[in-house]
């Protein structure tokens, strides 16, 4: 937000031959190792088999939501 600000401060009060500042920035995505990756969702199946699914409902009862349920026909 302050960086949105201060762009559109500087270009209506920069100088005739200065060149305008870009309001939004892209920021760089870096691409994520997938050999870590692999390597976590091992870990999480290993977890999954020896526990459950009880980590997920943790999850929501820490943040004070229920879990979805899923609608049957």
């Amino acid at each position: 937000m302050y960086q949105a600000c201060f762009s559109a401060f500087y270009n209506v009060n920069r100088g005739k031959n200065k060149p305008a500042i870009k309001p939004f920035q892209k920021k760089k995505v870096r691409k994520a190792d997938m050999e870590i990756v692999s390597h976590n969702l091992d870990i999480i199946n290993e977890v999954e088999e020896k526990e459950g699914k009880s980590w997920i409902d943790a999850i929501y009862a820490a943040s004070g939501m229920r879990r979805p349920r899923k609608e049957v026909e």
